[in-house]
C-alpha cells in the first residue's frame, strides 16, 4: 500500500455496521500503485493533475468538451480543499462546454462564515451548481429518475492499460477522423485528435510534440487530400512521429489508406511503413482489422 506508515497510524476504534469508518480513497483497488491513500499521496496527487504529469485522459478531455453533457460530483465533500483545487483545474483548463457541474453536498450544519465561503466558490467562474439538499435524498431522486428512463447500461468490462493513440490527419479528412476517434474509445483505446483534445489558448505544438512524445501508437488517415499538404500541421506531425516510431519497438506508426493512392502521389516520409486499409465504405470491417493489429503489437511490445 501506498503511503508512509506514519501518515497511516492504527486506528483505536474500529468500525460498525451502524457507525462504519468511511476512508476518501482515489484509484483502483486492480492498480494498488494508483491509490491515494495518505495526505502525502493527496499531495502528490493533486500536483501530478495540476502539472499534467501524467495528462488527464484523452477520453475525460474530450468529455470536458462536449457541449451535450453534465457532471455530477457526489460524496467527496466539496467543502475540502483538494478536491476545489481539483475541481478548478478541470473546470478552468477544459472548459466544460454548455453542461452543467452539479456538486451535491448539504451545507446544513456548517457554520455562516463556511456556508458563505462556499457558496463564494461557486460564483466565481467554477460553472458548478451547489445541490444543497441531503445526499441520500437526492440519490433517491436521481435514482428514480434514471430507472424511468431505462436503467444503468452496465459498464464495458476492462481490457487492462489504455494504449494511447496519436490521429494525424489533414482537415478535409476531420469527418473520418472523429469517426475513428470516437470507434477507438468504444474499443479501449486512448485516442488523441486535435478538434478533439486541444483547449483553447494551448500552445498548439507543444501539446501536439507531447501527446507524440507519449503514445503508443500513431494512424494517419493517408488520403489525397493528405498526399496534396507540403506545408501544414499534418507534415510537422508526420515528420515528428516519424522520429518517434526510432524509439519505439516495432509498428508505432500506421498509415490508414482511405483510397488507391498512385505511386506519384505518395508521401516519401510514410513509405517505410506498413500501410493498412481504412475505406468509408469498408469502415467497421477494415478498423476491426487495424485494432487487433495494435493490440498484438502492444502486448508483444509490453512483454
Amino acid at each position: 500500500m501506498r503511503g508512509d506508515k506514519t501518515d497511516n497510524p492504527e486506528f483505536a476504534i474500529s468500525g460498525e455496521p451502524t457507525s462504519p469508518l468511511v476512508y476518501h480513497l482515489f484509484g483502483d483497488a486492480d492498480e494498488p500503485s494508483s491509490l491515494v491513500l495518505s495526505e502525502n499521496d493527496v499531495l502528490d496527487f493533486v500536483i501530478a493533475v495540476a502539472s499534467q504529469r501524467p495528462p488527464l485522459p484523452n477520453s475525460l478531455l474530450s468529455a470536458l468538451k462536449r457541449q451535450d453533457q453534465s457532471f455530477l460530483f457526489l460524496g467527496f465533500g466539496v467543502r475540502h480543499w483538494d478536491l476545489r483545487i481539483l475541481l478548478k483545474i478541470l473546470l478552468r483548463a477544459w472548459e466544460l462546454g454548455h453542461g452543467t457541474a452539479i456538486a451535491a453536498e448539504p451545507l446544513r450544519g456548517l457554520l455562516k462564515s463556511d456556508c458563505e465561503e462556499m457558496i463564494l466558490f461557486y460564483q466565481r467562474g467554477t460553472r458548478v451548481e451547489l445541490e444543497d439538499t441531503d445526499v441520500g435524498e437526492f440519490l433517491a431522486e436521481i435514482s428514480g429518475r434514471l430507472n424511468d428512463a431505462g436503467g444503468y447500461a452496465g459498464r464495458i468490462a476492462p481490457l487492462g492499460p489504455r494504449p494511447r493513440v496519436f490521429i494525424s490527419h489533414a482537415h478535409e479528412d476531420a469527418e473520418i477522423a472523429s469517426r475513428l476517434f470516437v470507434a477507438l474509445q468504444k474499443s479501449q483505446f486512448e485516442p488523441w485528435l486535435d478538434r478533439e483534445c486541444l483547449a483553447g489558448g494551448e500552445d498548439w505544438d507543444k501539446r501536439i510534440e507531447h501527446e507524440l512524445e507519449i503514445s503508443d501508437f500513431t494512424l494517419v488517415i493517408y488520403s489525397k487530400a493528405f498526399c496534396k499538404k507540403s506545408d501544414s500541421y499534418v507534415n510537422t506531425e508526420v515528420a515528428l512521429a516519424s522520429r518517434r516510431a526510432l524509439q519505439v519497438r516495432g509498428s508505432f506508426l500506421i498509415p490508414l489508406r482511405t483510397c488507391d493512392i498512385t505511386e506519384e502521389d505518395r508521401v516519401f516520409e510514410l513509405g517505410k511503413h506498413n500501410e493498412m486499409d481504412l475505406r468509408p465504405e469498408a469502415f467497421d470491417e477494415q478498423l476491426s482489422k487495424v485494432i487487433s493489429a495494435m493490440r498484438r503489437e502492444y502486448q508483444l511490445r509490453n512483454r
